[in-house]
């Protein structure tokens, strides 16, 4: 799956279980994925790239929320 080229954050979570695996997530205008304020549950992101976002490559929000994001064999560089 490619995840290119958004006016925003690449892919925002809400709650529940997200898998991304083998995945090209780049150029998007915000976070590659990030996770919305009150959100809960978790995300997985394996084998993926994560690249060239115009904020960060994977980001959890500050806010009040149980999401946890893990996060293995990927690449992630390039973000700002």
């Amino acid at each position: 799956t490619v995840v290119r080229d958004s006016g925003s954050t690449g892919i925002s979570f809400s709650g529940g279980t997200l898998t991304v695996d083998r995945s090209t997530i780049g150029f998007n205008a915000g976070a590659g994925i990030s996770s919305n304020c009150f959100s809960t549950g978790s995300v997985v992101v394996t084998n993926s790239i994560i690249s060239h976002n115009g904020s960060v490559g994977l980001a959890r929000s500050s806010c009040s929320g149980t999401t946890g994001i893990s996060s293995l064999y990927n690449n992630v560089w390039g973000n700002n």
